[in-house]
């Protein structure tokens, strides 16, 4: 071998070796916890770039959720699916996505690649994880049901939480329950989180009222959530208490009663009267002075045919 043959080799490896070392340079990866509440709209912020000529972008889960490239100081292709959107931020020099709407099953590790395109062939020039944990706080409710045995069953429910582990006891004017006439059930949801259902069966009180508690408490809660029910005694009611009414609106209802029949008396004679035909009493007939007959005229005369002109003779008059 020359000189020149082994001069030629020598820049060819140091080549090779300024390749490597700049992309040990360029290359970085990094990770990243995000924790966020389910229904949030989760934006998360990739990685800052300075220049983003000849770059692609892509995000991955298990499979490609986004692809971005820019070339002639545009951006040409920018695909994603319909809940989460890749964007490039040019006042920032930043590139960050979005979820909408997060739910339970968004949980798991999203990857933010860079890559440059321009000139060929394509290198990686930083990469980003991202572990994204959607958390759901515990719903929690208290209800009572009556049974048929006269007991009344308490039923505390913690809904859509996620993880199951999860605290719930029952409490009694305060003081813990630890007897075996509670019992608890935990069910999986279809998106992911768990619901706990936890019976209490209680007699009811004998007198006065009785306070209940349910106390739920769970990793992604602030503080213990204690929600609360009373009890009130069902006595039935002595036959003294309920003689005493009797004995007070008695006489009111056969007043009330009395007022009625006698206006519908009033009423019903009003009536007959306004019905009755009008008559002539025939004494009252007999009153009125009948005219005198002049004496020696005979009655019969008095009445003739209808059209004479003198039924009576009228010469007997003179």
């Amino acid at each position: 071998m020359d000189l020149s043959q082994f001069s030629q080799y020598r820049s060819q490896a140091a080549f090779v070796v300024t390749f490597f070392i700049l992309n040990a340079v360029l290359w970085t990866d990094s990770s990243q916890e995000v924790t966020a509440v389910k229904g949030q709209t989760i934006q998360i912020e990739c990685f800052h770039i300075n220049s983003t000529e000849g770059m692609a972008i892509t995000l991955k889960r298990k499979t490609k959720l986004c692809y971005m490239m820019y070339g002639n100081h545009s951006w040409w292709i920018n695909r994603c699916n319909e809940r989460v959107i890749l964007f490039w931020n040019n006042k920032t020099n930043t590139v960050s996505f979005t979820i909408k709407d997060s739910l339970i099953n968004d949980s798991d590790t999203y990857t933010c690649t860079l890559e440059k395109i321009i000139p060929p062939p394509a290198t990686v020039a930083t990469q980003k994880s991202i572990n994204l944990k959607v958390i759901v706080q515990p719903n929690i409710s208290l209800s009572k049901t009556q049974q048929h045995s006269g007991n009344t069953l308490l039923v505390c429910t913690a809904q859509g939480f996620c993880s199951a582990e999860i605290d719930q006891f029952w409490f009694r004017e305060g003081q813990p329950i630890t007897n075996t006439t509670s019992h608890r059930n935990l069910t999986n949801n279809t998106d992911g989180s768990f619901t706990l259902t936890s019976y209490l069966s209680v007699s009811g009180p004998e007198s006065g009222e009785v306070l209940y508690n349910c106390w739920v408490n769970h990793s992604f809660l602030k503080t213990p959530v204690t929600v609360n029910i009373t009890l009130f005694s069902h006595k039935p009611e002595s036959p003294q208490d309920i003689t005493l009414p009797l004995t007070v609106t008695g006489p009111i209802v056969f007043v009330f009663l009395s007022i009625i029949v006698l206006i519908c008396l009033k009423q019903s004679t009003s009536l007959k009267r306004a019905l009755q035909p009008s008559s002539v009493n025939p004494s009252e007939e007999r009153d009125i002075p009948l005219p005198e007959t002049p004496e020696g005229v005979d009655e019969s005369p008095l009445y003739s045919k209808l059209g004479e002109h003198c039924p009576v003779n009228c010469r007997e008059f003179e």
